[in-house]
């Protein structure tokens, strides 16, 4: 990505490709997120550079508590759902020693369990997703070492 990259791919792949993963697509969203957000990078201009708070908050200050350094601390910090950014201490607390992949497992599960698509596909197109998915299997069936 910091050398020009701009395509992330194969997520939820596992065995270089052999294999899928709901909790790995899960694990590899976040992870897309936080490059995507990297990738945006840090604005410098002067409501960023808060020159006046600074000056204000004199050397040795807490600007922390600014409104301006709340607003931006807001719009660049990366949050995750996922990965867990507390103590080990509350961690354990709030998960129960869940890891990573645990999570990931459980959100996936949740998503398919409740996900609900914003846009239903018309009946002719189900036909034709359902008979791309027929001749697949059926060349699998026929040909197995395509999936080697």
């Amino acid at each position: 990505m910091l050398s020009g990259a701009n395509l992330i791919y194969g997520a939820g792949l596992l065995e270089a490709g052999i294999s899928y993963s709901h909790g790995q697509l899960v694990l590899d969203n976040e992870t897309i997120k936080m490059v995507r957000r990297l990738m945006e990078g840090i604005p410098v201009n002067d409501e960023t550079l808060a020159v006046n708070d600074i000056i204000e908050a004199c050397p040795g200050g807490n600007y922390m508590g600014y409104d301006l350094t709340m607003k931006l601390l807001r719009g660049y910090h990366s949050s995750s759902v996922l990965f867990d950014r507390q103590t080990r201490t509350g961690w354990e607390a709030e998960t129960g020693g869940r890891d990573t992949a645990a999570r990931a497992d459980e959100i996936a599960d949740d998503i398919i369990a409740n996900h609900r698509p914003s846009v239903e596909l018309s009946d002719e197109v189900k036909k034709e997703l359902r008979a791309i998915i027929a001749d697949a299997e059926v060349e699998v069936a026929e040909n197995p070492q395509v999936m080697v």
